[in-house]
């Protein structure tokens, strides 16, 4: 008598990837870098990542606390290098801050609204703070110059990105077509050329060192 055939026991369900907020807040920038923070939700959240939209509330309690740590998977990757004079401290501390930016041109303002409040922020703050206080400036004036990086590296980026494709909405960009538009903006006409967005680097590495030479400055009347 033939042996019935055994069937075969079905495949074990893969065990789900448990939760964790570094987890979600990956998930969240990738969605992010895709669509843009308009576009982003916690629904959509939740169903990248294969989970109840409550569930994720266990780990961050709110969409606000998810786009914290977003902005501080950013700032994570920002810092200056360890060695070098202070002013190589600094170019390396602002060109990381770019690379970042131009990585993830949608999360990027993030990094200009979101609060710093995570470890991953202290340290960023830690790196320029340590590098300013080398060129021998207090605690006071060096506060006032890491605000100062902050925000002019902020303003360039987004800036920068607003110029780019990966702007919110983008639109065709149009030219004028009055007839006297040399009459009526004739210095903005001769400086068009000079103004555009489309090669930003030679713009921001003049910025950058305009800086430096105003933190020069602020280090020579400490002697």
């Amino acid at each position: 008598m033939p042996l019935a055939k055994v069937p075969k026991p079905p495949p074990k369900p893969r065990a789900r990837r448990p939760l964790s907020p570094e987890r979600i807040a990956r998930a969240a920038l990738k969605l992010i870098d895709r669509g843009g923070l308009e576009a982003f939700s916690m629904h959509k959240l939740s169903a990248s990542l294969g989970c109840e939209t409550m569930s994720l509330y266990h780990h961050l309690k709110s969409r606000g606390e998810v786009l914290d740590a977003v902005a501080a998977l950013l700032m994570a990757e920002i810092h200056a290098p360890i060695q070098g004079t202070w002013q190589e401290r600094l170019r390396g501390f602002v060109h990381s801050y770019r690379t970042v930016a131009l990585a993830h041109p949608r999360a990027f303002s993030l990094l200009a609204t979101r609060p710093v409040n995570r470890p991953e922020g202290f340290g960023m703050l830690e790196s320029i703070s340590s590098t300013l206080r080398s060129a021998g400036f207090g605690p006071e004036r060096a506060a006032k110059l890491v605000l100062l990086v902050g925000c002019w590296c902020n303003g360039a980026l987004l800036a920068e990105i607003a110029g780019s494709d990966a702007r919110p909405d983008p639109s065709a960009p149009t030219a004028p077509q009055q007839s006297d538009l040399a009459e009526r903006y004739p210095n903005l006409l001769e400086m068009a050329p000079y103004l555009s967005l489309c090669n930003f680097a030679p713009a921001f590495d003049f910025g950058l060192e305009a800086l430096i030479r105003l933190v020069l400055i602020e280090a020579d009347e400490l002697e």
